[in-house]
């Protein structure tokens, strides 16, 4: 399955706005959202987005490494990751 897929249907079932720079991707090897990039500054990624990214990366082997830092996650979106990393073996750098 194709990220761009994945992603769109996840967001989709989830009524999760999609990110334009995350689902333009057709194949994606890094997931880069941190932060403290000005672009999103103000438009972190919160626990709700973080488990709809999770869904959408179960389904993906291609991604190897994810990078969250400096986002609005907390409890809720660490369990959504930890499943995720218990799934999908293929990520290899956090």
């Amino acid at each position: 399955m194709s990220w761009q897929y994945a992603y769109t249907t996840a967001c989709e079932a989830d009524s999760i706005k999609q990110r334009e720079e995350v689902a333009s991707q057709v194949e994606l090897e890094s997931l880069v959202l941190n932060g403290n990039c000005p672009e999103r500054f103000s438009d972190r990624v919160g626990d709700a987005e973080l488990a709809t990214l999770c869904k959408a990366l179960s389904s993906v082997s291609s991604v190897t490494e994810v990078d969250l830092s400096f986002n609005n996650i907390g409890s809720d979106g660490a369990i959504a990751f930890a499943d995720l990393l218990r799934k999908n073996t293929s990520i290899q750098f956090v």
